[in-house]
């Protein structure tokens, strides 16, 4: 049961609630009060997956709920980025009249990574935007994964300088 309230709804309201089995039946009432409040008409966006720091791989479903109370949810505009290990954002989808809560993506060629981040950014006809965030990882298991053993993250090198590596593939040598 959602109700989004405006400041026309101000008021008390009782509102009963009953659970029926075909047999028995039980209600119980609450006593709810409005308050003359002004409500936001900018949109809103919530990433609902991934969780944070949730472990993804392979083909995922990134999904969302978005919506904004001056126009329907299917006519926001939707924008979705990631980014990982300092790179600047890569977009996944950024259309016009595209919020249908979820988006299909195939992670198998990006690299694993524990620092991953999605950005779902929702945009209404007026202009408004509103964005999300969410942190996640990204462990791909026949994908290959490269660590660099030296030099390590901002080390200030010189002349001639030996790089060094390890990489892996669990379904090949």
């Amino acid at each position: 049961f959602t109700w989004q309230t405006d400041f026309q709804d101000s008021g008390n309201y009782i509102i009963k609630f009953i659970a029926n089995d075909g047999i028995l039946s039980d209600s119980k009432e609450i006593k709810i009060t409005v308050n003359d409040v002004i409500i936001s008409r900018d949109p809103v966006i919530n990433i609902v997956k991934p969780s944070e720091n949730e472990i993804i791989n392979n083909i995922y479903e990134v999904k969302w709920n978005a919506y904004d109370l001056d126009q329907t949810r299917e006519s926001l505009d939707i924008k979705l980025e990631y980014t990982y290990n300092g790179y600047d954002y890569f977009t996944l989808e950024d259309e016009q009249n595209n919020n249908d809560g979820s988006f299909i993506w195939e992670t198998l060629q990006l690299s694993d990574a524990e620092d991953y981040k999605l950005k779902a950014t929702v945009k209404d006809d007026q202009g408004n935007k509103a964005n999300d965030e969410v942190n996640f990882i990204l462990d791909n298991l026949y994908s290959p994964n490269v660590y660099f053993i030296q030099p390590q993250e901002n080390e200030v090198i010189s002349g001639k300088y030996e790089i060094l590596w390890k990489a892996n593939d669990v379904d090949q040598d």
